[in-house]
């Protein structure tokens, strides 16, 4: 790992941070014009969870092929 290489990863992610942000906010929006404020918020809550999951998935996934291993 370099620094060049570390600054690289650190942008994509902020990037894609900043991506999901703004999509789950229209997606909000649109939630709460069709369903109401409390039952959108819950789909944000849900999405979010489920975001996390992934991403936690995906960090495994990477760490397991940086190890060596094959899933």
């Amino acid at each position: 790992m370099t620094d060049e290489k570390a600054d690289e990863l650190i942008r994509k992610f902020v990037g894609v941070s900043k991506q999901r942000a703004e999509l789950l906010a229209t997606t909000y929006d649109r939630v709460k014009q069709a369903v109401g404020a409390i039952t959108a918020a819950r789909f944000a809550q849900v999405e979010h969870q489920l975001l996390l999951i992934i991403d936690l998935q995906n960090c495994f996934v990477a760490a397991c092929r940086g190890a060596g291993l094959v899933i």
